[in-house]
């Protein structure tokens, strides 16, 4: 029998795997979603939105660290999923991407459509 990583905790008397992030990667993703914000300049609903659609993510999925390039677009997704969600159009995908590159040096880039 394998012993679980140093992510994965057992609930008490209960046996099931807790998949909850670590709480360092939690505040970690909040500050850059929150920096990320600035530079995308997106309105404050939005912002919350992303806000608590990460804050469902890290409470019942496991996020890892790495690689990097994935947390950030993670971040940009929540993003677009959360602009998207409130009908927030002034958001261009390709402009997002790059000025993330640009003003926070992001490691990630939008496929190809």
């Amino acid at each position: 029998m394998s012993t679980p990583s140093a992510d994965l905790h057992l609930l008490p008397e209960t046996g099931v795997e807790n998949m909850r992030t670590p709480k360092s990667l939690h505040a970690e993703l909040k500050r850059e979603l929150s920096k990320l914000n600035t530079v995308l300049k997106l309105p404050d609903n939005v912002l919350f939105l992303a806000n608590q659609f990460l804050e469902y993510l890290l409470h019942n999925h496991l996020v890892v660290r790495e690689p990097r390039s994935i947390l950030h677009a993670f971040n940009i997704a929540l993003c677009w999923r959360a602009a998207s969600f409130l009908k927030y159009t002034e958001l261009d995908h390709r402009d997002s991407v790059a000025l993330a590159s640009d003003g926070l040096t992001h490691e990630c880039n939008e496929a190809p459509s």
